[in-house]
This record gives C-alpha cells, structure tokens and sequence, in this order.
C-alpha cells in the first residue's frame, strides 16, 4: 500500500516527521492492566435486569475504572541557548582578556629592556638589584 501525502509537495510513503512540525502538547500514559471476573450474583442479578443469558454477559460485559497512578507531569520547553547579546558579551571578554594579556607581555618585555639599560648593559642584575 502506498500512500501519498499532498502538502508541501508530493511525498510518498509515511512521511509526518518530514512534514509536520513538533506537537506543543503530548499526552504520554503508562498501562498497568489488571483483571478479575465479574463474580457470578452479580452476572445473575443483572441478566435477569437485562434479559439475557449469564454466559452472553460474561463474555461480553467488562467494568473499567481508570486510576491515575501520579499527579506529576513533565513540561519540556524550548529556549534560546545563545542570544546575540551573549554572543558580543564573550566575544568582547575574550578579545579583551588577549589584548589584556598582550599589552602586559609587552610591558613586562620593555621593563626587562629598561632594566638591563639600567644595570649598564652587561651586567646581571640579581633581586637585590645589585651586580
């Protein structure tokens, strides 16, 4: 059987996921099944109510109760990660930690500079500053 879809172009085959967007609400249930006969007064009392025979209603009568197992629910949303201003916001600290770094590499370069212009040239100037 192949089926084909008419919406946004031809497709063929099963194709929803291509073609339909994310559902905003999906409703997800966990079954636990259980069962017990109908006792046997209760199927007499209401064959002779209904007018039929106990065995037709064994067979084709079924009570169901549906409990909730939990009151809690699961909400997913869907946000920006990353904004622009974000994104200029981390671009300038890491431009300005660099060009931080940078211009204090290059001072320290120019205090080594000064001080071996300082000590003569030469010499080697220890902590104590002397030769």
């Amino acid at each position: 059987m192949n089926e084909t879809i008419h919406q946004r172009g031809t497709y063929s085959g099963n194709h929803c996921e291509d073609l339909c967007p994310e559902p905003c609400q999906e409703n997800l249930y966990r079954v636990t099944p259980s069962s017990n006969p109908l006792s046997d007064r209760f199927l007499d009392e209401f064959s002779t109510v209904m007018g039929q025979d106990p065995q037709y209603w064994r067979s084709n009568l079924v009570h169901l109760e549906i409990y909730l197992t939990s009151m809690t629910y699961e909400k997913v949303e869907k946000q920006l990660g990353y904004t622009l201003l974000q994104l200029f916001c981390d671009v300038g600290g890491a431009f300005g930690l660099l060009l931080g770094a940078s211009l204090l590499t290059l001072l320290e370069i120019v205090d080594f500079f000064l001080c071996r212009i300082s000590a003569g040239g030469n010499g080697v100037v220890n902590s104590a500053g002397k030769r």
